[in-house]
């Protein structure tokens, strides 16, 4: 019998074993990101029903990929496009097969303008046939493995969408390597790009976020980039096919004294003009002319709002609509006060504690303890509040506010003060407690405790 109940055991423990393996299996399979090779391996073929339901391709761009076709079909590539009625319905069921735009006769696939936020597998198309694809002007926020599988690629437009980066491997290396001639990444929001082994060609960056450290230039001199309207700091003009144009700032951005702009020469704009603004109620008056610069010049911003005009070209395109910004003073800096001598920040006090603050010479402060404006301060303010204090400093200068300075200050007493604080009031307690008793001759008589000698005390 004990044998039986073993090897029921040992079963048992071998079955649960088994399910913890599976249920691990199924797991890590189901949260794989889907890709082009997760459906290859599931059984996409060129026999594969594309429908849309956003299985395959997302909605909008299935719609995309079908109306592009029934636009440029002819008697040889027609009929790829399937449809028919839903069982029990009127409804109609459309799909297409991967291999829809094979052999097709227009090498250009223009998907521009569709509402499109997704590429999700619109690699698992067969796209070979063209040698443009342009999905300008739509909602996309990232590329990943789409055009890896393209090979005859010589431009790609993903202008005026939602990218934050993009890297040379999202492309084929035969692409970057030998068949691109344009790419055409202006007007994203791109902080991130690696351009290193892009051989040939022209690269558009115009109108991102990018600054120095996070862009990766062609190892290969010859390939032209355009890059007029970011944030790269000291740009290096050495080579002539890396046309940086206007750098450092954006339209209707805020930024710190200490600003510079940078200009070289682009389209046709052969200089800028720096105007300073008086801010209204909803709108600016434009006031003197405070700088022009010409190729290769630089200008430091003053406090106060600018517009800069790019002459020759001011609103006709995005690239020469004028710039709007404000220079604003920098956030103060601040110090302890401790035994009379300064030191470092802390946020973590046992005491009363000042906290002094340092900008400008010319500079106030407005300084705000929990949300309250300090009418009867300065430069300083004393922290004794127990718990935590949200301190909020701005330095003024001419009227223009900084940034803030924000301090979460937890001022907690002293332990030991405590202590002391509770031994007092026990024994202050007590001593009141004896001279009540002493003072009230019936209290001095009750016994709590003891035995009492007063036989009339005693119950019969």
């Amino acid at each position: 019998m004990k044998s039986k109940v073993k090897v029921f055991r040992k079963n048992l423990i071998i079955i649960l074993l088994c399910a913890m393996f599976a249920v691990f299996g199924s797991m890590l399979i189901a949260f794989q990101k889907p890709n082009v090779q997760v459906f290859a391996d599931s059984g996409i073929t060129n026999s594969t029903e594309i429908h849309n339901d956003g299985e395959i391709l997302g909605s909008k761009l299935w719609k995309a990929v079908k109306r592009f076709y029934n636009d440029n079909k002819n008697e040889e590539t027609s009929g790829r496009i399937h449809s028919r009625v839903i069982e029990g319905t009127e409804e109609v069921d459309e799909y297409f097969y991967p291999d829809i735009f094979e052999n097709f006769n227009v090498t250009i696939l223009n998907l521009s303008g569709k509402d499109i936020d997704d590429l999700t597998n619109f690699g698992c198309l067969n796209l070979n046939s063209f040698t443009k694809i342009d999905l300008s002007n739509n909602s996309i926020s990232s590329v990943g493995e789409e055009f890896k599988n393209i090979s005859n690629l010589q431009e790609l437009d993903l202008s005026k969408n939602n990218l934050s980066s993009f890297s040379y491997q999202n492309l084929s290396s035969a692409v970057c390597s030998s068949t691109l001639q344009i790419l055409n990444l202006s007007e994203n929001e791109i902080t991130s790009c690696n351009l290193a082994n892009i051989a040939q060609g022209k690269v558009d960056l115009k109108l991102n976020n990018l600054t120095k450290n996070k862009l990766t230039l062609p190892t290969n001199l010859e390939v032209v980039v355009e890059l007029s309207h970011n944030l790269i700091d000291e740009p290096d003009t050495t080579n002539p096919n890396i046309k940086f144009g206007f750098q450092r700032v954006k339209n209707d951005y805020i930024y710190n004294l200490g600003k510079k702009v940078t200009f070289s020469s682009f389209e046709s704009v052969t200089s800028i003009s720096i105007y300073s603004l008086t801010r209204n109620e909803n709108d600016y008056t434009e006031n003197e002319l405070v700088a022009t610069l010409n190729d290769g010049d630089e200008h430091l911003f003053a406090l106060g709002y600018y517009k800069i005009k790019f002459v020759e070209g001011e609103s006709e395109s995005s690239l020469t609509d004028p710039i709007i910004v404000l220079i604003r003073p920098k956030s103060p800096t601040a110090k302890m006060i401790v035994d009379e001598e300064e030191k470092e920040v802390e946020t973590n006090i046992t005491k009363a504690t000042t906290y002094k603050f340092y900008g400008d010479e010319n500079a106030t402060f407005e300084i705000y303890l929990n949300g309250v404006k300090q009418v009867n301060v300065t430069d300083s303010i004393v922290i004794k509040n127990p718990g935590i204090n949200i301190l909020s400093v701005y330095q003024v200068i001419d009227g223009y506010k900084s940034a803030v300075l924000q301090l979460f200050i937890t001022y907690k007493e002293p332990q030991s003060l405590n202590w002391i604080f509770t031994l007092v009031g026990a024994l202050v307690f007590a001593g009141i407690f004896y001279l009540a008793i002493k003072g009230i001759p019936a209290l001095s008589k009750i016994h709590i405790g003891g035995k009492s000698n007063n036989k009339k005390d005693k119950l019969d």
